[in-house]
């Protein structure tokens, strides 16, 4: 009997234990719930922010790539270029001449078509 009483005792106190545990878990799986799901303007907000911050830098970066390009067309800082690349830049700057003298031929026509229009009575 009094085994019986000492393996009761035993049990019940193995069951605290495991109720205590099982209280701790759930406590901390609440918490962890509640900053995260309970919370949404920070979780919005730190992911919104991390967002804003990639596309800054994507964007500083395209920005320094373009200034690149520009110095390279306007003919500054061509030392640290190949030769490949000088060719590829030499060929932008070809077909840009080109449009620019067509356009300046098109503009140049309808000028000489005005002065003619004007001449006809």
């Amino acid at each position: 009997m009094e085994e019986r009483a000492s393996f009761d005792v035993y049990r019940r106190d193995l069951h605290c234990c495991r109720e205590i545990v099982m209280r701790k878990r759930m406590t901390t799986t609440l918490e962890k719930y509640q900053r995260c799901n309970l919370n949404p303007i920070a979780n919005s907000i730190g992911t919104e922010t991390q967002n804003w911050c990639q596309e800054v830098s994507l964007l500083n970066a395209k920005y320094e790539s373009l200034q690149h390009t520009q110095r390279h067309l306007l003919g500054e800082d061509l030392g640290p270029l190949s030769l490949k690349e000088l060719q590829s830049l030499e060929k932008q700057l070809e077909g840009a001449l080109g449009q620019t003298r067509h356009r300046k031929v098109m503009v140049g026509d309808g000028g000489v078509n005005d002065i003619e229009r004007n001449k006809l009575p």
